[in-house]
């Protein structure tokens, strides 16, 4: 299993005028490991409301709903395997 401490804590911070680099920290993620994306998606869950919300909030600066789109990234990976 994947261990998303890091990558979760670092979401949660202040990144002021350097908001845009967020989306450097999810892209390898969605890009190159579209299989823990679930994963991902219950460990936001499991954060506390405030936390939770926050992450919310910097994943939606980046483009909204990034949780949404991460989820419809890991229907359209288990999609293309199956069809492998």
């Amino acid at each position: 299993p994947a261990d998303f401490g890091p990558l979760l804590a670092a979401l949660q911070l202040d990144h002021g005028e350097d908001w845009r680099e967020v989306r450097r920290l999810i892209t390898p993620l969605s890009v190159r490991r579209p299989d823990v994306i679930p994963e991902f998606l219950a460990a936001v869950a499991e954060l506390p409301g405030e936390q939770q919300q926050r992450v919310s909030e910097v994943l939606g600066r980046i483009e909204p709903n990034t949780l949404a789109q991460l989820a419809k990234r890991h229907r359209d990976y288990l999609e293309a395997k199956h069809q492998r």
